[in-house]
């Protein structure tokens, strides 16, 4: 009976180590980063000739795309020039532009060249280069602080909704990254190599006491086995 239990606890746990590698190999992940605002309503509205911006955004990763949510009233989404600037010196960095014929409503891709690197301060300026005006879906001014949008240099009460995108990765090769972000939380004499050490403890550590357990379940004498 011991040694039956044992052996189905050490066939579930590989049955997930085996299911979770699957997992992180094959699952691949596109979003860079994100503003993390929440889609209230298309607050920040872009006439044609005019610009929406985000400023001040830190560039937490490397990306060579956006993603909008776009409102057009009634029309498909207008031509948008979109230009990516240093935060500081206003020098252009990168630039993209969506052309005719988008629904409006729907998360759009626009991409970004060159690619802008991580460590950066930005503007991001989305113009209207249509002939209809277009609703950028937003939130409130605090969900993104200290970064805040602006239509032609005048401050908005909102912040645009903007996710920021990469080639895409698998999530195993994000797990380096993941560790060395959950080490800032920690304490100091506490870093990412910690969290290596656990995970080798999880995948080598444990299947090797099961098997131990199940070893000495097999070797138990007959007359020791506890009555049913």
């Amino acid at each position: 009976m011991r040694s039956r239990a044992v052996r189905g606890v050490l066939l579930a746990y590989l049955t997930g180590v085996v299911a979770l590698a699957i997992v992180v190999v094959t699952d691949k992940r596109h979003m860079a980063f994100s503003l993390a605002v929440r889609p209230a309503m298309p607050g920040v509205v872009v006439k044609p000739g005019h610009d929406g911006c985000q400023r001040r955004i830190d560039v937490e990763e490397s990306f060579d795309s956006i993603t909008i949510l776009p409102a057009a009233y009634y029309h498909p989404v207008p031509r948008l020039s979109v230009r990516v600037l240093d935060h500081a010196s206003r020098r252009p960095l990168a630039s993209g532009f969506l052309g005719d014929g988008h629904p409006e409503n729907k998360v759009t891709p626009i991409g970004i060249r060159p690619a802008v690197p991580k460590g950066r301060s930005i503007d991001l300026c989305i113009r209207d280069v249509g002939r209809w005006k277009v609703g950028l879906f937003s939130s409130g001014p605090n969900d993104n602080e200290p970064s805040y949008a602006t239509i032609d240099g005048h401050v908005q009460a909102a912040d645009i909704l903007i996710d920021f995108q990469r080639p895409p990765r698998t999530a195993l090769s994000l797990v380096p990254d993941i560790f060395r972000r959950a080490a800032l939380f920690h304490p100091g004499w506490m870093g990412a190599w910690t969290f290596w050490v656990l995970l080798g403890l999880l995948l080598l550590v444990v299947p090797a006491l099961l098997c131990l357990a199940l070893r000495a379940a097999q070797n138990r004498p007959p007359g020791r086995e506890a009555p049913e």
